[in-house]
C-alpha cells in the first residue's frame, strides 16, 4: 500500500505540471479521464483487498 501512495503522489506532481500547460478545456476532457481511472483503480485495489485479506 505504501508503493500505491508513493506511486499516487508521484504521477499527480507530473499531472500536475502536465495540466499547467494545457488549456483550460483540455484540462475538463484529463479530469473526467483521470476521475475515471481514479475509479477504476479503487475498485481493483479493493478487489486487490479482499483477496489478499
Amino acid at each position: 500500500t505504501l508503493f500505491g501512495v508513493l506511486f499516487g503522489i508521484g504521477m499527480s506532481g507530473l499531472l500536475w505540471k502536465a495540466m499547467k500547460s494545457l488549456k483550460k478545456f483540455e484540462k475538463i476532457g484529463v479530469a473526467i479521464v483521470l476521475g475515471l481511472l481514479i475509479a477504476i483503480f479503487f475498485m481493483f485495489f479493493s478487489k486487490i483487498e479482499k483477496l489478499s485479506g
